[in-house]
Protein backbone atom coordinates (compact mmCIF):
# COMPACT_ATOMS: atom_id res chain seq x y z
CA UNK A 1 0.00 0.00 0.00
CA UNK A 2 3.15 2.43 -0.80
CA UNK A 3 0.69 4.45 -2.86
CA UNK A 4 -1.22 5.68 0.37
CA UNK A 5 1.93 7.42 1.40
CA UNK A 6 1.04 10.08 -1.49
CA UNK A 7 -2.10 11.01 0.32
CA UNK A 8 -0.05 12.08 3.31
CA UNK A 9 2.38 14.09 0.94
CA UNK A 10 -0.54 15.85 -0.83
CA UNK A 11 -1.89 16.93 2.78
CA UNK A 12 1.57 18.10 3.89
CA UNK A 13 1.59 19.99 1.02
CA UNK A 14 -1.89 21.52 0.68
CA UNK A 15 -2.78 22.42 4.05
CA UNK A 16 -0.63 25.06 4.49
CA UNK A 17 -1.52 26.11 1.36
CA UNK A 18 -4.90 26.74 2.73
CA UNK A 19 -3.60 27.91 6.08
CA UNK A 20 -4.75 25.53 8.25
CA UNK A 21 -2.59 25.20 10.89
CA UNK A 22 -0.96 21.40 11.88
CA UNK A 23 0.70 21.06 15.21
CA UNK A 24 2.86 17.76 15.42
CA UNK A 25 3.92 16.23 18.35
CA UNK A 26 1.13 16.51 21.07
CA UNK A 27 -1.12 14.34 21.97
CA UNK A 28 -5.07 15.77 22.16
CA UNK A 29 -6.67 15.12 25.69
CA UNK A 30 -10.41 16.49 26.08
CA UNK A 31 -8.95 18.94 28.38
CA UNK A 32 -6.40 19.97 26.04
CA UNK A 33 -9.07 20.43 22.86
CA UNK A 34 -11.62 21.54 25.42
CA UNK A 35 -9.43 24.55 26.04
CA UNK A 36 -9.08 25.63 22.83
CA UNK A 37 -12.72 27.17 22.70
CA UNK A 38 -13.58 26.09 19.53
CA UNK A 39 -16.80 26.23 18.36
CA UNK A 40 -16.63 22.52 16.46
CA UNK A 41 -14.74 19.56 17.17
CA UNK A 42 -13.83 16.99 14.54
CA UNK A 43 -12.60 13.52 16.04
CA UNK A 44 -10.74 11.55 13.66
CA UNK A 45 -8.63 9.64 15.43
CA UNK A 46 -9.72 6.25 14.35
CA UNK A 47 -10.64 2.87 15.88
CA UNK A 48 -9.38 0.38 18.34
CA UNK A 49 -9.16 -3.25 17.89
CA UNK A 50 -11.87 -5.48 19.37
CA UNK A 51 -10.88 -7.84 21.28
CA UNK A 52 -13.26 -10.66 21.58
CA UNK A 53 -13.63 -12.98 24.34
CA UNK A 54 -11.76 -16.13 23.36
CA UNK A 55 -10.58 -18.50 25.62
CA UNK A 56 -7.08 -17.66 25.61
CA UNK A 57 -7.09 -14.41 23.98
CA UNK A 58 -5.21 -13.01 27.02
CA UNK A 59 -2.03 -15.15 26.36
CA UNK A 60 1.16 -13.47 25.80
CA UNK A 61 2.03 -14.67 22.22
CA UNK A 62 -1.63 -13.20 21.25
CA UNK A 63 -1.27 -10.03 19.71
CA UNK A 64 -3.84 -8.09 17.38
CA UNK A 65 -3.18 -7.11 13.68
CA UNK A 66 -2.77 -3.23 14.43
CA UNK A 67 0.25 -4.46 16.97
CA UNK A 68 1.84 -6.16 13.95
CA UNK A 69 1.85 -3.52 11.69
CA UNK A 70 3.36 -1.03 13.65
CA UNK A 71 6.09 -2.99 14.62
CA UNK A 72 5.10 -3.42 18.14
CA UNK A 73 5.48 -7.56 18.45
CA UNK A 74 8.65 -7.65 16.41
CA UNK A 75 10.17 -10.30 19.52
CA UNK A 76 6.68 -12.68 19.04
CA UNK A 77 7.13 -12.75 15.42
CA UNK A 78 7.63 -16.96 15.14
CA UNK A 79 6.23 -19.35 13.05
CA UNK A 80 3.79 -21.13 12.44
CA UNK A 81 1.34 -18.05 12.84
CA UNK A 82 -2.26 -18.07 13.03
CA UNK A 83 -4.19 -15.07 12.08
CA UNK A 84 -7.28 -15.23 12.99
CA UNK A 85 -9.78 -13.03 10.55
CA UNK A 86 -9.83 -13.21 6.94
CA UNK A 87 -11.00 -9.27 6.02
CA UNK A 88 -8.71 -7.64 4.51
CA UNK A 89 -6.50 -6.38 7.40
CA UNK A 90 -6.27 -10.15 8.26
CA UNK A 91 -5.02 -11.12 4.66
CA UNK A 92 -2.67 -8.10 4.68
CA UNK A 93 -1.27 -9.19 8.13
CA UNK A 94 -0.42 -12.78 6.69
CA UNK A 95 1.36 -11.38 3.44
CA UNK A 96 3.43 -9.54 6.06
CA UNK A 97 4.47 -12.05 8.20
CA UNK A 98 4.63 -14.66 4.85
CA UNK A 99 7.18 -11.60 3.38
CA UNK A 100 9.43 -12.52 6.66
CA UNK A 101 9.42 -16.00 6.20
CA UNK A 102 7.01 -17.22 8.42
CA UNK A 103 4.57 -20.06 7.96
CA UNK A 104 1.29 -18.51 8.13
CA UNK A 105 -2.18 -19.72 8.06
CA UNK A 106 -5.69 -17.73 8.19
CA UNK A 107 -8.76 -18.54 9.74
CA UNK A 108 -12.12 -17.04 8.30
CA UNK A 109 -15.26 -17.86 9.84
CA UNK A 110 -17.06 -16.90 6.40
CA UNK A 111 -16.90 -19.01 3.19
CA UNK A 112 -15.22 -16.36 1.28
CA UNK A 113 -11.93 -14.35 2.13
CA UNK A 114 -11.38 -10.67 1.55
CA UNK A 115 -15.06 -9.93 1.34
CA UNK A 116 -14.53 -6.15 2.17
CA UNK A 117 -12.23 -6.02 -0.77
CA UNK A 118 -13.17 -4.13 -3.84
CA UNK A 119 -13.43 -6.73 -6.22
CA UNK A 120 -12.46 -6.11 -10.00
CA UNK A 121 -9.98 -4.13 -9.42
CA UNK A 122 -7.26 -6.04 -9.15
CA UNK A 123 -6.58 -5.45 -5.11
CA UNK A 124 -8.15 -8.04 -4.20
CA UNK A 125 -7.70 -10.91 -6.91
CA UNK A 126 -3.30 -9.80 -6.54
CA UNK A 127 -3.36 -10.01 -2.49
CA UNK A 128 -4.61 -13.52 -3.04
CA UNK A 129 -2.43 -14.10 -5.33
CA UNK A 130 0.28 -13.15 -2.91
CA UNK A 131 -0.96 -15.15 -0.34
CA UNK A 132 -0.95 -18.08 -2.84
CA UNK A 133 2.35 -17.85 -3.88
CA UNK A 134 3.79 -17.95 0.16
CA UNK A 135 1.99 -20.83 0.41
CA UNK A 136 -0.30 -19.06 2.91
CA UNK A 137 -3.25 -22.18 4.10
CA UNK A 138 -6.40 -19.69 4.51
CA UNK A 139 -8.74 -21.90 6.20
CA UNK A 140 -12.55 -20.50 5.17
CA UNK A 141 -15.64 -21.82 6.97
CA UNK A 142 -13.62 -22.19 10.47
CA UNK A 143 -13.86 -20.56 13.87
CA UNK A 144 -11.90 -19.72 16.25
CA UNK A 145 -12.39 -21.49 19.57
CA UNK A 146 -9.30 -21.28 21.82
CA UNK A 147 -6.10 -20.47 22.05
CA UNK A 148 -3.59 -22.87 23.75
CA UNK A 149 0.24 -22.14 23.83
CA UNK A 150 1.46 -24.22 20.70
CA UNK A 151 -2.18 -24.51 18.99
CA UNK A 152 -5.38 -22.95 18.31
CA UNK A 153 -8.68 -24.80 17.97
CA UNK A 154 -10.91 -24.20 15.40
CA UNK A 155 -14.41 -25.47 14.92
CA UNK A 156 -15.63 -26.10 10.95
CA UNK A 157 -18.99 -25.24 11.83
CA UNK A 158 -18.78 -21.21 13.02
CA UNK A 159 -22.52 -20.27 13.15
CA UNK A 160 -24.17 -23.53 14.70
CA UNK A 161 -21.10 -24.43 16.91
CA UNK A 162 -19.95 -28.44 17.43
CA UNK A 163 -18.79 -29.96 13.95
CA UNK A 164 -15.60 -30.78 13.40
CA UNK A 165 -12.22 -29.71 15.39
CA UNK A 166 -9.08 -29.19 14.34
CA UNK A 167 -5.70 -28.06 15.79
CA UNK A 168 -4.07 -25.91 14.07
CA UNK A 169 0.16 -24.78 15.24
CA UNK A 170 0.14 -21.79 16.48
CA UNK A 171 3.04 -20.18 17.88
CA UNK A 172 2.13 -16.30 17.30
CA UNK A 173 -1.91 -15.77 17.25
CA UNK A 174 -2.53 -12.70 15.85
CA UNK A 175 -6.37 -10.83 15.85
CA UNK A 176 -8.05 -9.62 13.38
CA UNK A 177 -11.42 -9.84 13.93
CA UNK A 178 -12.61 -6.30 13.90
CA UNK A 179 -12.37 -2.76 15.28
CA UNK A 180 -14.36 -0.49 17.24
CA UNK A 181 -14.70 3.23 17.21
CA UNK A 182 -12.00 4.93 19.59
CA UNK A 183 -14.55 7.23 21.97
CA UNK A 184 -11.62 8.25 24.17
CA UNK A 185 -11.66 12.01 23.35
CA UNK A 186 -15.94 12.77 23.11
CA UNK A 187 -17.55 13.93 26.01
CA UNK A 188 -19.74 11.95 27.58
CA UNK A 189 -22.44 14.52 27.15
CA UNK A 190 -23.60 17.67 25.45
CA UNK A 191 -21.30 20.44 26.70
CA UNK A 192 -23.86 23.46 25.82
CA UNK A 193 -21.28 25.22 24.34
CA UNK A 194 -19.59 23.43 21.02
CA UNK A 195 -20.33 20.81 19.02
CA UNK A 196 -18.24 17.35 19.00
CA UNK A 197 -18.54 14.67 16.03
CA UNK A 198 -16.58 12.35 15.19
CA UNK A 199 -15.68 10.91 11.28
CA UNK A 200 -13.27 8.18 10.01
CA UNK A 201 -12.70 4.72 11.74
CA UNK A 202 -13.83 6.70 14.88
CA UNK A 203 -17.37 7.11 13.95
CA UNK A 204 -17.71 3.62 12.05
CA UNK A 205 -14.80 1.66 10.96
CA UNK A 206 -14.51 1.07 7.01
CA UNK A 207 -11.53 1.72 4.34
CA UNK A 208 -9.68 5.42 3.56
CA UNK A 209 -12.56 5.68 0.96
CA UNK A 210 -15.03 5.96 2.90
CA UNK A 211 -13.65 7.81 5.90
CA UNK A 212 -12.33 10.27 3.16
CA UNK A 213 -15.83 10.58 1.88
CA UNK A 214 -17.64 10.65 4.86
CA UNK A 215 -14.88 13.83 6.05
CA UNK A 216 -15.72 15.50 3.01
CA UNK A 217 -19.79 15.22 3.77
CA UNK A 218 -19.01 16.48 7.31
CA UNK A 219 -17.01 19.59 6.42
CA UNK A 220 -19.68 20.22 3.37
CA UNK A 221 -22.44 20.59 6.06
CA UNK A 222 -20.70 22.45 8.24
Amino acid sequence: KADFSRLGEYYGQELPRLGVEVRLGSRATRESLAAQGADVYILAVGSVPSRPSIPGAELGHVVSAQAVLAGEARELLKGPAVVAGGGATGLETADYLAEMGLAVSVLEMLDTPGRDIIAGIGVREALLKRLADKQVEILAGWRLMRIEPEVVVVSDRPLAGGGELRRVPARLVVLALGNRPDLSLMPAGDDGKALWVSVGDCRNPGNALQAVHAAFDLAAAL
